[in-house]
């Protein structure tokens, strides 16, 4: 039995630190949200920091190099779940900058972002999923 040179966690660590540091970000501005609620104004520097953070956490994911093209690398059957999630980036992005827009009023902007939250975990979950999928299927394959 041979063993792969790099193991899933050497590939899964960095994609998980984004995931969590995304959270991170997005706890704070939900629970600004809920404590102040009457001041959206006050988070617009959370939002554009978490804007800039989604848009390139987004791109490595995509990138050459990145997340999605190891996951292409390990198994192409992955190809349209991948393509899948690519477009979700896509929409996350788009209803978050209807967030950022200014225009909303403090509860619809609550309620729209908790929504956000919701569709971004969920992707996600779907995104680890993937992972392990990927890389459970790549040790197994090396006996």
């Amino acid at each position: 039995m041979s063993l792969p040179t790099t193991t899933p966690s050497d590939k899964t660590v960095p994609i998980n630190r984004e995931h969590e540091a995304l959270r991170q970000l997005i706890e704070s501005i939900a629970d600004r949200m809920e404590n102040t609620p009457d001041q959206s104004e006050a988070i617009g520097p959370e939002l554009a920091t978490l804007a800039n953070k989604l848009a390139e956490h987004f791109a490595s994911e995509e990138e050459p190099t990145g997340f999605y093209a190891q996951i292409l690398e390990q198994d192409a059957r992955f190809g349209p779940e991948i393509a899948r999630l690519t477009e979700e980036h896509a929409e996350l992005l788009g209803q978050f900058q209807s967030l950022t827009s200014g225009a909303m009023p403090p509860a619809d902007l609550a309620n729209a972002f908790g929504r956000f939250r919701q569709m971004l975990s969920l992707h996600e979950g779907d995104e680890n999923r993937l992972m392990l999928q990927a890389y459970t299927d790549e040790i197994g394959s090396k006996d």
